[in-house]
């Protein structure tokens, strides 16, 4: 079974562009071991980041603009682009949000919706300890993940804060993709567990 190390070298190994991003800025003890210029500049030519950066409309006259289903409403496209790990300072996202700052001021502050593992009452819940210990089922012998597919859900147009795009630009018709995305939604979770020091709850 391999180690937390060399689940993160098949995690860059096998991801896309998001995920290799991800993994190295998100889940590597080590960041600066990566050319991160370089993963950031294939992160966004990756076609569903591109995508999702097309979705930003600027339209501000509506409440529907921001809270609806359709793929083109801020809390959607925010919520993706964020998951992506797009950010603040990417020139690609400061010019399409730039309406958006200056006809709601703050509104660009707020973050999107992250995993529950970032809030202390989830961390000591046994609901949420349950729900890890739960995940945990999905190891594989190789110590990576695969979750039931209805998991993972990835629709266009639906919520982003009901479930409905939890994919990371994988590839949905290979096998395979199921389990990189599984494995690194865990690491995820691990990796903000132990940031926080309740890691315990992973044996």
């Amino acid at each position: 079974m391999m180690n937390e190390a060399e689940t993160l070298k098949w995690l860059f190994n096998n991801g896309n562009a998001i995920i290799r991003y991800k993994a190295a800025t998100e889940l590597s003890d080590e960041p600066e071991v990566y050319d991160v210029e370089v993963l950031e500049r294939d992160l966004l030519a990756h076609e569903e980041v591109k995508y999702w950066l097309g979705c930003i409309t600027g339209k501000t006259d509506r409440m529907s603009n921001f809270h609806n289903s359709p793929d083109t409403c801020f809390e959607n496209c925010m919520g993706k682009l964020s998951q992506f790990g797009i950010k603040t300072g990417m020139p690609a996202l400061d010019e399409k949000t730039k309406v958006y700052l200056e006809n709601l001021p703050g509104l660009y502050e707020k973050k999107a919706s992250r995993l529950m593992s970032h809030f202390k009452t989830a961390w000591e819940s046994r609901w949420f300890k349950s729900c890890v210990e739960h995940l945990e089922k999905f190891r594989t012998e190789n110590g990576t993940y695969r979750f039931p597919k209805h998991y993972l859900k990835e629709r266009r147009n639906s919520y982003f804060v009901t479930g409905g795009h939890t994919g990371l630009g994988e590839n949905r018709r290979k096998k395979i993709t199921l389990e990189i995305e599984s494995t690194f939604w865990m690491m995820k979770i691990k990796k903000d567990l132990k940031q926080s020091g309740k890691n315990t709850i992973i044996k």
